[in-house]
């Protein structure tokens, strides 16, 4: 069988006797009768004497890795792998995974094959992998060793994504292809008991690796933020339907957010709050909108951590409550830079406004507090006492010395006056709870 699968490459590849289509229909035909021994003998040891030469001795039969022995490989696994159902040969199923995944390496890398064929290749590469490892699993007492060794399929397509191999939009699309193959995989088979819950965990990282490969190959480093945070709204927005999957998604969401957020601080999320002459108004707008992004993505994650441990739900809200000012401080300020083109005067209205956004915040958190009992009364009275000190605290650090003129008397008379609002407002409430827990006179005897 090994020696007409060679006969098959040297007639197409050395001697050009059969077109490269014949070949690869001869080549499956051969491959399935042969292994059909195989499976009639129950004999994974004579699967493995064919597969294995193939291997090995395939790309020196045809004179090097081409697109002919590229999809001859494939077809060739594709061709076995009906006779692997029902059967526990796990060597054979890694066996062939290497066989049509470290050709496509190599001509990915060195072959210089056209765009279309790699693309194509390397998304048959890793459907073909994951499906078979669907597939195997059911008779396989490792299949956790299938779903893992799956992963290795998707290393083409990172290959590919190199610069010197596909164009950026086509490398992009190819890897973006990839994360949607590996999701896929990784939901479709929900409540097959067969899939190892670790190897559904693993696709569905592998997936996020992938997406976040895809943004930093289509994204240059300014707008980048603006796609890791748009990722971690839908992922954190998909955790409702994840089911057994959803402590994933939310840690994946999680790190799509943190990425986001970094990548935002670096591109001046940070700076311009410190620069009265900050950068131009385009860099302003995508900062602009980074910062509404990261609100909602803050806001989300914060939401659904919360709930997912209600015991630190308060420390959690909190946490999020600090980025979201941070956020909201930075989303006031490039409003004022995009307005006024990075003039002194807009920096100084943006400061201005998120101070009153801080004091207002605060406010409205004491006040819900208010008609709240239990936990639910802690936390929102907690948050609020909080971002109360932090507004304080810019107000007299930072504002103090930034801000001037009209900025600085509207900042410090709307916080005065929210201040005494409040103080009247929880003063009475204290006396109103006062009068209700005042004890009733006791009647005199008579």
């Amino acid at each position: 069988v090994a020696a007409a699968l060679f006969d098959v490459i040297a007639s197409t590849s050395i001697y050009h006797w059969l077109p490269p289509i014949a070949a690869l229909l001869l080549g499956g035909a051969i491959g399935a009768g042969g292994l059909w021994m195989a499976h009639r003998w129950n004999s994974q040891t004579l699967g493995l004497m064919v597969s294995i030469p193939l291997l090995v001795f395939a790309p020196v039969v045809a004179g090097g890795v081409d697109e002919t022995l590229v999809a001859f490989m494939m077809v060739y696994a594709a061709s076995t792998l009906w006779m692997q159902t029902g059967r526990d040969w796990t060597p054979l199923y890694l066996v062939n995974t290497v066989a049509t995944t470290l050709p496509l390496i190599v001509f990915a890398a060195f072959g210089g094959g056209s765009d279309w064929f790699l693309v194509i290749a390397g998304l048959v590469n890793l459907a073909l992998a994951l499906g078979s490892a669907v597939v195997l699993s059911a008779s396989s007492t490792r299949a956790l060793v299938l779903g893992l060794a799956a992963v290795g399929a998707g290393v083409p397509l990172l290959v590919m994504a190199s610069e010197w191999v596909l164009t950026r939009p086509t490398a992009t699309v190819t890897v973006a292809l990839g994360a949607l193959v590996f999701v896929v995989a990784a939901l479709g088979t929900r409540g097959r008991a067969s899939i190892p819950f670790v190897c559904r965990v693993v696709w569905l990282i592998a997936g996020a690796v992938f997406a976040t490969i895809a943004l930093a190959i289509s994204m240059n480093g300014s707008v980048l933020p603006i796609g890791f945070l748009g990722a971690a709204i839908v992922v954190v927005a998909g955790t409702r339907w994840a089911d057994d999957l959803a402590d994933a998604t939310r840690i994946i969401a999680t790190v799509f957010g943190g990425l986001g957020l970094l990548a935002l601080a670096g591109v001046g999320a940070v700076a311009n709050l410190f620069m009265t002459n900050g950068p131009a108004s385009s860099a302003q707008a995508t900062v602009l909108v980074g910062a509404l992004l990261g609100i909602s993505a803050a806001t989300l994650l914060a939401r659904e951590w919360g709930e997912y441990a209600p015991t630190n739900a308060q420390l959690i809200w909190l946490a999020g409550g600090v980025i979201d000012l941070w956020l909201i401080t930075v989303l006031c300020v490039s409003i004022g830079g995009v307005a006024t083109n990075g003039s002194a005067s807009g920096f100084r209205a943006g400061h201005m406004a998120a101070t009153l956004i801080w004091f207002g915040s605060a406010a409205a958190a004491l006040m819900w507090a208010r008609t709240l009992t239990g936990p639910a009364r802690s936390l929102a009275l907690g948050t609020g006492l909080a971002v109360i000190a932090a507004a304080v605290a810019k107000l007299f650090l930072f504002d103090l010395a930034a801000l001037a003129g009209v900025f600085r008397v509207i900042a410090f008379i709307v916080a005065g006056l929210v201040l005494l609002s409040l103080g009247v407002a929880y003063a009475q409430s204290l006396t109103s709870d006062d009068a209700e827990t005042q004890p009733e006179p006791v009647p005199a005897a008579h």
